[in-house]
């Protein structure tokens, strides 16, 4: 049975209702109240609809607060993952594959008459369903049906916001409309300040066993457990004839009933047998008796026991019925106690309860682990594409999860006659003690913003300025760049354009499962953005062309400035993230300053860069545009089955261009900068020392082309620069090629892709198995020998 509830913050969502709980007694009717966790947090509702629906059984998994979900009360949803706007009148399903990019599929009537009135909270607390009221958060937005320009372009349409006509960048944070990029940063600005849903600690469970035996170590009344019947608490036994032990240089007259009471209530307070057991023994000496009364038998009694209680910090003699009578305990407990002994002096721990599991059982066990520990190495770790400097996490293809891997695992052992499979919950333990993960870290996470924001008073105060000058720099590159964008879109003498590297692509990219187990080629696509003309040129090339670093990124920037050459742009503004290795070195900068001198036409150009972590673009719409259909394609083996399916993603305006990069077209700017001697310079024009990370805001013109004009912040009104001394200029000068050929791959990465190409598993069929791609993967430049 499913239910439509209407949650704290405003969104509806269809749940089943065995993943909600209800207040005790209740039923799951119209207006009564329900609450659900999801990732460790609870969230309330009520209850607008209850109705059985026929579909998916599949789980709902979307964040309920950042969803907009409902469902009607006649029509029947086909899936309990479909999302939909709460338009009035109406509902309008989406596909749940990718929210920032979906496309109307249908439509269902959602009756008004619903629900009139429902009791939200306490008895003055009367939700109006149907009541008129100001204009929500959704009545600025237009229907997601009515502006789509062509049915032939469904990952991307016009933002929902009306009178905006801005191109889909994502999806709202609070439900799943979709926004240009100017909205989405404004929603973002404002969910940031959102509070936390509510947290509820998980009720503990009563074991009735373990209660029942912390009762009885403490002396207190308790219930037995097997016989139910009720069982006393220990009390504190008469004493001894204290005259008749003086004789025999016993001192328990000397501990008044005060003192044998607080001696009883410490033992008992113990509460742990363990503990009381190593009491007994270290308040019980154990000596070979001094005399024997039998002369021609062998006597029973091997030593002598001498008992001691300990008051105010002094050991006093006392018979063994004062001392057991003191502590509330029968002999037998410490006979049991002194057969715990061990060879060195300590008590064996409690061995009743628990698991008892024998040897077999242990190794078995043993053997188990290794087998799981096995096959999870067997899965080629992969490095992440960010935060590589600051996280020891290792993880796997994207592509891959953990009950695919376990069903692999269950597959291959059962392929062995294995009939004792460890369970997917002893996977799951093992595979998280290795620190793996399938999840890549996210960019967008500011480190400094969230500690500002979670932080205490202290750590607020700290940060106070370094936070305050880190939003003031995103705000002003902010401005700078919508500033560049309206110029560009009315002037085409100026270009506006972003550019960054996308996630690594691994190929070959296949469902079977000897994929997963293998080493895949690394796959790089930098795109450039044109935010006037939404044009986008993709730069590709594989891992034996050439690497990601700083070279390679100033050599497809430098391509893609000299397609606007001779088009009219004499101005050229660029935006990029301030990754060090990539985009903000002394590299870019040589290539900008050849860039001028090699383009006649231009006249300036200027890179400036976002704030750490704050650098969401228009040109990430490409990325995801393409993450996307990389997501819904089939088998792809080779970067060349990459190019049509990069320039397919996108439609509208106009498809992306593809630029397949060889070895022979990267330039070798490092040697280039090295010669130009940018790093020996170490001061600017203002005598400030010149350092790179630091670095803003870069620029280079005409009129001084030996000159390299920077900024330490966007606040600064006028520029510093640095003046190269180079004779003759830098146009005469030839880059030479960065690679006189193709860059070998490891033989271990060489194996594994080459064995795809072999028949193996029970089907003794090949993963590649057309020869031309074939002939592709044992043609790859190689290492002879493992290093």
């Amino acid at each position: 049975m499913d239910v439509l509830v209407l949650w704290e913050d405003g969104s509806r969502n269809v749940v089943s209702s065995n993943e909600l709980k209800t207040d005790k007694y209740k039923r799951f009717k119209v207006g009564n109240k329900v609450h659900m966790k999801y990732n460790r947090k609870w969230y309330h509702g009520i209850i607008l609809d209850v109705e059985n629906l026929v579909g998916s059984d599949s789980e709902d998994d979307v964040p309920l607060s950042k969803l907009l979900k409902s469902s009607s009360g006649n029509e029947q949803a086909t899936n309990r993952n479909e999302l939909v706007h709460a338009e009035p009148g109406e509902v309008t399903t989406y596909n749940d594959l990718f929210i920032s990019q979906a496309k109307p599929e249908e439509k269902a009537v959602l009756e008004p008459e619903v629900l009139p009135f429902i009791n939200v909270g306490g008895d003055n607390e009367i939700l109006n369903v149907d009541s008129d009221k100001e204009n929500s958060f959704i009545d600025d937005y237009a229907s997601p049906s009515d502006d789509y320009d062509s049915d032939a372009d469904p990952p991307f349409g016009q933002c929902h916001v009306k009178t905006c006509k801005g191109e889909v960048f994502a999806a709202c944070h609070r439900c799943d409309f979709l926004l240009c990029f100017d909205h989405f940063n404004e929603d973002v600005e404002n969910f940031e300040g959102a509070s936390e849903e509510r947290t509820i600690a998980k009720k503990k469970r009563i074991n009735k066993s373990k209660e029942a035996k912390l009762l009885r170590n403490s002396g207190q009344e308790y219930f037995s457990v097997k016989t139910k019947k009720k069982i006393p608490a220990r009390q504190i036994k008469e004493r001894c004839d204290g005259q008749k032990c003086k004789k025999m240089g016993k001192q328990c007259i000397e501990i008044s009933d005060e003192m044998r009471q607080d001696i009883f209530n410490a033992f008992m307070g113990l509460g742990d047998l363990a503990k009381q057991r190593e009491f007994l023994v270290r308040h019980v000496q154990v000596l070979p008796k001094k005399r024997s009364t039998t002369v021609n038998s062998d006597s029973r009694r091997k030593n002598s026991r001498l008992y001691v209680l300990t008051v105010n910090n002094n050991q006093i003699m006392v018979c063994k019925r004062f001392f057991f009578n003191t502590l509330g305990i029968p002999e037998r407990t410490f006979r049991t106690a002194f057969s715990k002994i061990t060879a060195t002096g300590t008590i064996e721990k409690e061995m009743r309860g628990g698991r008892q599991r024998s040897v077999a059982v242990k190794n078995k066990e043993r053997e188990n682990r290794n087998e799981i520990e096995a096959h999870i190495d067997r899965y080629p770790r992969v490095e992440s594409h960010f935060c590589r400097s600051s996280t020891s996490r290792m993880y796997l293809h994207p592509d891959l999860s953990l009950k695919k891997i376990y069903k692999m695992f269950v597959e291959e052992q059962e392929s062995k006659k294995n009939t004792n499979i460890p369970s997917l919950t002893t996977y799951r333990r093992i595979f998280k003690a290795k620190n793996l993960s399938f999840l890549r870290p996210k960019k967008d996470q500011c480190s400094l913003c969230l500690s500002f924001k979670e932080g205490d008073a202290a750590i607020k105060e700290d940060l106070k300025d370094r936070y305050e000058k880190h939003i003031l720099e995103k705000q002003l590159v902010r401005q700078k760049k919508s500033e560049s964008k309206e110029k560009a879109k009315t002037d085409s003498d100026i270009l506006c354009a972003f550019f960054d590297l996308q996630q690594v692509i691994y190929l070959p990219i296949s469902q079977e499962s000897a994929i997963f187990y293998k080493s895949r080629m690394s796959v790089f696509n930098f795109t450039f953005y044109n935010v006037a003309t939404r044009k986008c040129y993709c730069f590709v090339w594989d891992e034996t062309n050439g690497k990601r670093g700083s070279t390679e990124i100033a050599t497809c920037l430098f391509r893609a400035i000299g397609q606007y050459v001779g088009k009219g742009v004499h101005t050229i503004e660029l935006f990029c993230d301030g990754c060090y290795g990539q985009n903000k070195n002394s590299v870019v900068a040589s290539m900008l300053l050849y860039s001028l001198a090699k383009y006649n036409t231009i006249k300036n150009i200027s890179l400036k860069f976002f704030e750490t972590n704050h650098g969401q673009n228009e040109g990430d719409s490409a990325h995801s545009a393409i993450g996307y259909a990389l997501a819904h394609s089939g088998d792809l083996f080779v970067p060349s089955q990459l190019y049509p399916l990069i320039r397919g993603a996108r439609t509208q305006p106009k498809p992306y261009t593809v630029i397949p990069m060889s070895f022979g077209d990267f330039l070798d700017f490092k040697t280039f900068s090295k010669n130009l001697r940018l790093l020996s310079v170490r001061q600017s024009e203002k005598n400030r020392s010149l350092k790179w990370t630091e670095i803003l805001d870069l620029s280079v013109n005409k009129e001084e082309p030996m000159s390299i004009f920077f900024k330490y912040s966007h606040a600064e009104e006028s520029y510093d620069k640095i003046v190269l001394k180079q004779r003759g200029g830098i146009s005469h000068l030839i880059i030479d090629n960065l690679n006189k050929e193709q860059i070998k791959i490891s033989r271990k990465k060489y194996e594994d892709l080459t064995a795809l190409c072999k028949p193996s598993g029970r089907n003794r069929t090949a993963v590649i198995r057309t020869p031309e791609l074939q002939n592709f993967f044992y043609s790859l430049p190689h290492e002879e020998d493992e290093k």
